[in-house]
């Protein structure tokens, strides 16, 4: 018997076709972030978590009684961990990197070595958009996953930030790991769902120790689960969360090389450091005004997620938000009820914490670039619905589908303007401001805050200077000048005080004003992304002598 063929592909042919359109995205991705790793300035904590990295290196060596006078000779300089102040911070990210370093450094030049780190915290950031990629599929269709994830890897300054800043967007890529073993515990609570859970919760903790909350939320959610059954399965159904509490600590504690000695006492302190920074004194620009870290608005992070997250995103976000009272009673967000409301309170817990408490903040909202993951898995979710809603009146049906047209559209044509945003601006991508605060961006907010455009002035001078040695002036320039090539920066010398420098790089400061008063200065060069002033060189003027 002839069977007719259906003129559309099955739903397992959609899904195999997808899975040929997501390889080819994700290799675009990584072969995209192959071809710029190179072209970024440098944060000021790459190295300062370098230096806690060798602090803990050196430690391990003296426990496996390999002398520093070797190989590790340079070890000798590093400071002992047990008297070292910033022990709080974890390594486990650092470690293999160190590593690798230790291996090549006599080989590569210097710059090549930065270099090589900021192409290591790009692969581990490709890496959780994977994880974030799968953890999409447990809400979306692969399309649907596709756009979701999308949406995360074109944020301008998460993209930028996932090159160079080795606390915040790496504390993202390991959070979406740690969220997908989180969420596939919690659609099937066995031993082994938990020891995954807990180890991918360690490495995350180790990197962010305020990560704390999510093994919190998971391990509440699913507590609430348990006391739904009867009393006398209580205990067999909660033996997962025990297993999950229990691997959490070992683990943790495992990876951790300042814990091994006090445990108790140095996970106590670390958890007090985390929760709120008191170390950093300094002040914020935010709104035109100088406020200190630890007394900003209470509006401070809602306002810079709206202002500097892409308004397509936005857009779609509440749209799902206002629609999840509809969207909450569809077929696929109904077998993932608890999961939403995972991502719910990780997208609104933490801040309202950080509100409450007054916690010390600096450099936009980098501390919470975490939320990115709940911003970008709860805004498709109005698209879905509108993709498998089935609705029997053909008018309603006409509308929803040119709604779902119109969203989709609109959606898609803002990631793919935001792709060319991202090529036109590269690489200063971290300084993106939505129309929302781009009128206002070049007095009210903080610009390049980590002074990483001061790379690109430190090379124009080069380009346009040919004299041995110049003198530059500039907000840690010298971390700058450890990712340029030899003959730049054997050519160029950091002075201390401007008023004896030959060119000032302003990365963020003078930039809205003037330049020293002292002497006589000329504006040779403005580096200008949408319109807004970045970076300014300031060349003195040599006075005509009579």
């Amino acid at each position: 018997m002839n069977v007719q063929r259906s003129p559309f592909l099955s739903g397992h042919a959609v899904e195999e076709s997808w899975r040929w359109v997501a390889l080819i995205l994700f290799s675009a991705y990584f072969a995209i972030g192959l071809a710029s790793y190179a072209d970024y300035g440098m944060s000021t904590d790459e190295v300062i978590q370098r230096h806690h990295g060798l602090v803990s290196l050196k430690y391990i060596l003296s426990l496996l009684n390999i002398d520093a006078t070797g190989a590790f000779a340079y070890m000798e300089r590093i400071p002992d961990l047990a008297t070292y102040p910033h022990r709080s911070y974890g390594v486990v990210f650092h470690l293999p990197l160190l590593l690798i370093e230790h291996f090549i450094r006599d080989r590569v030049p210097m710059n090549v070595l930065w270099q090589v780190r900021h192409l290591y915290t790009f692969c581990w950031f490709f890496v959780g958009a994977i994880y974030f990629y799968r953890l999409a599929r447990f809400w979306f269709s692969s399309p649907v996953a596709m756009v979701a994830t999308l949406l995360l890897v074109t944020s301008p300054r998460i993209y930028a930030d996932s090159f160079y800043n080795v606390k915040d967007t790496t504390f993202l890529a390991f959070f979406n790991i740690a969220l997908y073993y989180g969420v596939s515990f919690m659609k099937r609570d066995d031993h082994v769902g938990a020891l995954k859970f807990a180890l991918s919760v360690a490495v995350m903790l180790n990197v962010r120790f305020f990560g704390l909350f999510l093994p919190a939320f998971v391990g509440g959610l699913m507590l609430i689960q348990v006391f739904r059954q009867p009393l006398v399965q209580w205990l067999s159904a909660a033996k997962p969360l025990l297993t999950l509490t229990a691997s959490c600590v070992i683990f943790t504690w495992m990876i951790w090389p300042a814990a091994w000695a006090h445990p108790l006492k140095f996970f106590t302190d670390t958890f007090i450091i985390s929760t709120n920074y008191d170390r950093f004194t300094g002040f914020v620009p935010y709104m035109g005004v100088r406020h200190r870290g630890s007394e900003l608005p209470w509006h401070y992070i809602p306002h810079w997620i709206l202002i500097s997250t892409p308004l397509h995103h936005l857009l779609l976000l509440a749209i799902s938000l206002v629609g999840l009272p509809w969207i909450w009673k569809s077929t696929r967000v109904t077998t993932m009820r608890m999961p939403t409301v995972l991502l719910l309170m990780v997208l609104l817990v933490p801040p309202a914490l950080a509100i409450l408490f007054k916690s010390t903040l600096n450099i936009n909202w980098r501390h919470f670039y975490f939320l990115q993951a709940p911003l970008a898995l709860l805004a498709p979710l109005s698209l879905q619905f509108l993709l498998e809603e089935r609705i029997g009146d053909v008018r309603l049906a006409a509308v929803k589908t040119a709604g779902m047209i119109v969203l989709l559209a609109s959606t898609l044509g803002g990631v793919v303007y935001q792709v060319g945003w991202l090529y036109r601006n590269h690489p200063h991508q971290q300084v993106f401001f939505n129309r929302l605060g781009i009128d206002r961006a070049q007095t009210d907010f903080q610009l390049d805050g980590w002074n990483l455009s001061a790379r690109h002035g430190i090379e124009y001078i080069a380009s346009i200077d040919s004299r041995s040695p110049i003198y530059v002036n500039s907000i840690r320039v010298e971390a700058q000048l450890f990712l340029v090539d030899d003959d730049i920066r054997n050519r160029l010398r950091f002075s201390r005080y401007p008023e004896n420098a030959d060119y000032i790089v302003d990365t963020n400061h003078w930039s809205r004003t003037h330049p020293p008063a002292t002497g006589k200065w000329e504006d040779v060069y403005q580096l200008r992304v949408d319109g807004v002033v970045i970076m300014r060189i300031w060349k003195k003027v040599a006075e005509a002598t009579p």
